[in-house]
């Protein structure tokens, strides 16, 4: 059997949901052994992965203590963070002989129904699946958990879901993160975490990096430049503005969580690393341009939020998915953007 490509399941969810709901209703009536160990199923990007994550340890679950169903695109998270996990799209025909054996299965995914029909077959005769109510199949789920895509922060819609499965006690609808203190001391000074090349909201090039980090990085001494291999290039041509002041390290992904948590601050963008700065409570300055920045905030004490607050067109961003822009994302101009200090206090 072939990999599935997980984006373009998305992108038509809604036309091959029944059909795979259905089978999986099918799959989890087959009768055999069951297993007690909860699964966890997280499609979507490694940024929610590492927010699941951290979630789980805010509520006292042991991650690694639950199977996580991931894409593949989330493997370096997983493998960082020793979560035992498997790739559905990876392996596929692994995924199905698990069918129909846990007796609890919990669906992070916020609204994609594929990603439902997975767990409903995931889940044995007797067994229980828990998600949010905004899932486009909820209805297969017994119990359901609010969930607000607007403004409350990933972490938080979390937390109630993994209190709801594994009852404990859960923060209010609406509440603000706590603020995550750091796991390792600052041995190193600011780290720039490059990303958001592949998104046009997010494509800066190395002059706009050098406008950046001459604006948000106020501290003195040498930068540290890290990203993935798709910021390669731009990293070089930074490293080449920036002269002696700043060195990039093509390093793993392994080592760019090290460099990240022993920063003294992290600047990066609306993504993957900025997660990782909060999980290992780095202050953080992050830039957002069309994401809902109260969602997907850095959460390490100290951290800030870069935004527009004057466009009436942003946040843009539902669902994950970027609508086409008719203003040439000027939400990239960040002239008159502003600078909030972030987490606000439960």
């Amino acid at each position: 059997m072939t990999a599935i490509d997980g984006d373009r399941l998305k992108q038509i969810d809604a036309l091959v949901s029944p059909l795979a709901a259905f089978v999986a209703r099918a799959a989890a009536l087959r009768p055999g052994a069951r297993d007690p160990r909860p699964v966890v199923v997280r499609p979507g990007g490694m940024g929610d992965l590492i927010l699941a994550h951290l979630a789980m340890e805010e509520i006292g679950i042991d991650p690694r203590g639950v199977d996580w169903i991931i894409e593949k695109r989330s493997e370096p998270w997983a493998r960082h963070a020793a979560l035992p996990h498997l790739s559905y799209d990876r392996h596929p025909a692994a995924l199905l002989a698990r069918a129909g054996r846990a007796l609890l299965v919990v669906n992070t995914e916020q609204r994609f129904a594929l990603s439902q029909a997975v767990a409903r077959g995931l889940t044995g005769r007797g067994g229980r699946l828990v998600c949010f109510a905004s899932s486009r199949a909820a209805s297969a789920a017994h119990v359901t958990v609010p969930y607000d895509w607007d403004r409350e922060h990933e972490t938080v819609a979390f937390e109630r879901l993994f209190a709801s499965a594994f009852d404990r006690r859960a923060p209010a609808l609406g509440s603000s993160p706590a603020p995550r203190e750091r796991r390792r001391p600052a041995t190193t000074g600011t780290v720039v975490a490059l990303g958001g090349q592949h998104a046009p909201s997010r494509a800066y090039d190395a002059h706009d990096w050098l406008r950046h980090i001459e604006r948000f990085c106020t501290h003195d001494g040498p930068l540290t430049i890290v990203g993935g291999p798709g910021e390669h290039d731009l990293a070089d041509g930074l490293v080449g503005l920036l002269g002696g002041r700043a060195r990039f390290e093509r390093v793993d992904f392994d080592a760019v969580c090290a460099r990240i948590a022993s920063a003294s601050r992290v600047l990066t963008i609306d993504g993957g690393l900025v997660h990782v700065a909060s999980y290992y409570g780095v202050p953080a300055t992050v830039i957002f341009t069309s994401g809902r920045d109260h969602k997907w905030a850095p959460i390490g004490a100290g951290s800030e939020i870069v935004a527009r607050r004057d466009l009436a067109c942003r946040p843009c961003t539902t669902w994950g998915q970027v609508p086409p822009c008719p203003y040439a994302y000027r939400c990239r101009d960040l002239t008159t953007a502003v600078t909030d200090p972030w987490p606000r206090s439960r």
